[in-house]
């Protein structure tokens, strides 16, 4: 308990007591989100090449991981969470514009620890 003496006046004074909340933070235990892979093996491509990446992960929590996708990605390819990979970022499809495009895939866990990699594709 946390105890606050008030002084009302010389003569009276109040004691309150009051319940203390402990807030947990993550602090230096939560592990770094490590996006891949480092590089992509190809990076130019020409309209109607076709193209399959999987973006992995390691580090962060197990729960409330989630995946984003923010930039420019490429006209014609499309992601989402591989479910039979343990949660991979699965991109896809077939080159449709040219162009020069930057984006990056981050990846966040309920601690709102997050990681990053930034990657460029020309077609």
């Amino acid at each position: 308990m946390n105890f606050k003496r008030i002084f009302l006046s010389s003569a009276f004074s109040l004691l309150l007591i009051l319940p203390m909340t402990v807030f947990a933070q993550s602090g230096g235990n939560a592990q770094a989100i490590t996006i891949g892979p480092p590089s992509l093996g190809q990076t130019t491509y020409k309209v109607g090449d076709s193209f399959s990446q999987t973006f992995t992960y390691s580090g962060g929590v197990d729960q409330g991981r989630q995946w984003d996708v923010q930039g420019n990605v490429p006209p014609g390819l499309s992601y989402d969470v591989d479910q039979s990979a343990e949660g991979n970022l699965l991109m896809q499809g077939t080159f449709s514009k040219t162009g020069i495009y930057r984006f990056l895939v981050v990846m966040t866990d309920a601690n709102n620890e997050g990681g990053n990699r930034a990657y460029t594709i020309t077609v």
